[in-house]
């Protein structure tokens, strides 16, 4: 295997993500491990330097144009070396490999937003790149019976329990507020086939009962894990009621989740003007 060549910046980088505990933040995976396989495989090592500036960025509340440029430097060559890696059949001792560094890259994509203001980000300003957190989420998921984290060899069976949390269909018979119950057409007939908005409001629901602080990250991250295509078109769409529901996981997301914060923050800011200006109705609705 290629071993990465490390200059001193990126060898500080490793050890901040070590003393930091970057990767304890996003997955219940031994650091050691993950390490140890970024230095055999430099797709990965590219992504655990990347994550590494952005958690850094994130905790010190600072912005720098040489990060960034720090950061899609190493986020391009881990694409172009995951995409060759996984254009082929992947060897069993390389899957946590491609998983670990998929799951970063999805990290990435989503904290990815310099646009500080909501007037410059989706809904409000349209881009080819928006959304694009939804479709890499889609795209890693088709990697997972490739890979199969869960496998009993696997560095990711720690995890079955969250990895369950975030997948499982949710409680149907959960007590929607009426409200979101009209807005969304929820009667007794309504289900995940029927209802583009159902699977995306039993997602939401438990999570209006807990405060921030007794959120699990596997129940945050169940909206985004298990939203339908359905649903996923209706975002693309501007669809005020879709907009609404991720609004209202925005504001939980971004307080729960470090990685989200950014994007959580500003994109909720230009779906409240959005709905406030093009669909008034639904705006008390608003978080």
């Amino acid at each position: 295997m290629t071993v990465l060549e490390l200059d001193k910046t990126c060898v500080n980088w490793l050890k901040w993500f070590q003393w930091a505990q970057t990767s304890v933040t996003i997955m219940n995976v031994p650091q050691d491990d993950i390490l140890r396989l970024a230095r055999s495989h430099p797709f990965l090592m590219h992504m655990v330097l990347t994550i590494s500036s952005i958690h850094h960025r994130h905790l010190s509340l600072s912005e720098s144009e040489h990060l960034r440029t720090f950061e899609a430097h190493h986020t391009s060559q881990c694409v172009k070396l995951l995409s060759q890696k996984i254009a082929q059949p992947i060897p069993q001792e390389e899957r946590d490999a491609v998983w670990i560094g998929a799951t970063f890259l999805g990290i990435v994509v989503f904290s990815s937003l310099s646009a500080t203001t909501a007037e410059e980000v989706w809904p409000l300003k349209s881009d080819s790149s928006d959304l694009e957190w939804v479709r890499m989420t889609r795209n890693k998921m088709s990697l997972w019976t490739l890979i199969d984290p869960l496998r009993k060899d696997g560095l990711f069976r720690g995890m079955v329990g969250e990895y369950e949390e975030m997948f499982e269909p949710t409680a149907t018979d959960l007590t929607v507020p009426e409200p979101m119950a009209r807005i969304c057409h929820l009667d007794q007939s309504s289900t995940a086939e029927n209802n583009p908005y159902f699977t995306a409001l039993h997602t939401l629901v438990p999570l209006w009962d807990r405060s921030f602080e007794e959120q699990s990250r596997a129940s945050v991250l169940a909206f985004p894990s298990q939203m339908t295509p359905a649903f996923r078109n209706l975002l693309h769409e501007k669809d005020p009621v879709a907009l609404l529901l991720l609004a209202l996981w925005y504001d939980i997301s971004g307080q729960v989740i470090w990685w989200s914060r950014q994007r959580a923050t500003v994109e909720l800011q230009s779906i409240c003007l959005y709905i406030q200006r093009y669909h008034p109705d639904l705006e008390h609705l608003l978080p």
